[in-house]
């Protein structure tokens, strides 16, 4: 029985005695006139196989060429995707550090031990409003300590883990604040109201709170979960806006606060003096 490799021998060979004869016939010598017909006849039936041979090669090549560029286009979407992604975290990152610095800039003359911290939760209700932070006891952050950005107070730390912390705010109906009025010593409570506006309540018989003052924390004790804290004194908590009536022996004022502390992101928590 002939061999695979023999076949493929003959094969080759006619098609090169075809090919050669095809060439003397382009030619036109003298001897190709009379056998150009039957040699055409036999010829022409093997060379449109092999242009349609070629023809094929070239479609399953182009074809495989233009999958091979589909995907490596797609892997290089996919690459910018993740770049770009990556890139913006690295910007977010940038931003909060930044952030961070310009608190801690601002805070330098007070001499506090700090702990930077960022909201990663919010839960506001219509009586509560507390934030959820990313530092907790691993970075000494304790029940009852005082969050801040940058000159502004914004709560108090009310429980915590090895890695996190809740944060009763400002808004929230159970927070109690000590403050006074910067520079006269007029003291007195900020609390919560029901419209979610912070109202200082100071004796009917202390000096007299005006529109534009600056209300202040001050510097008392507190007690959670059988511990002691003091308040650190000279944290803003707003700007009197209007001044009200009386109830039950407290004069009151309405506070007003910047907007963008509505919408936190970077804080520190103030762990000591």
């Amino acid at each position: 029985m002939e061999s695979v490799f023999a076949r493929r021998r003959r094969v080759i060979v006619t098609l090169l005695v075809l090919v050669a004869i095809f060439v003397l016939l382009s030619l036109k010598l003298p001897i190709s006139r009379w056998a150009r017909k039957p040699v055409m006849t036999v010829v022409t039936p093997v060379l449109r196989g092999v242009e349609a041979v070629g023809r094929w090669f070239g479609r399953v090549g182009s074809a495989m060429v233009g999958r091979g560029l589909v995907a490596e286009r797609e892997e290089l979407r996919r690459r910018i995707e993740a770049l770009e992604a990556e890139r913006a975290a690295l910007e977010a990152e940038l931003r909060s550090v930044r952030a961070t610095k310009e608190q801690l800039d601002e805070l330098a003359e007070f001499n506090l031990r700090l702990v930077a911290a960022r909201v990663i939760g919010r839960e506001p209700t219509s009586w509560y409003d507390t934030a959820v932070l990313n530092a907790g006891t691993g970075k000494g952050v304790r029940p009852g300590m005082q969050v801040v950005k940058g000159r502004w107070y914004v709560g108090r730390v009310m429980e915590v883990g090895p890695g996190w912390s809740r944060v009763m705010l400002t808004f929230d109906a159970r927070s109690t604040v000590p403050a006074n009025v910067d520079g006269t010593g007029t003291h007195g409570l900020v609390d919560a109201s029901d419209a979610r506006r912070l109202v200082f309540r100071y004796l009917a018989d202390a000096p007299a709170v005006h529109v534009g003052d600056r209300i202040v924390t001050w510097r008392a004790a507190a007690e959670r979960d059988a511990t002691t804290f003091h308040f650190v004194e000279g944290f803003s908590i707003g700007t009197v806006a209007a001044v009200g009536g009386e109830e039950a022996g407290w004069q009151t004022a309405v506070l007003e606060r910047p907007a963008e502390l509505e919408s936190l992101s970077e804080v520190l928590v103030v762990i000591g003096q």
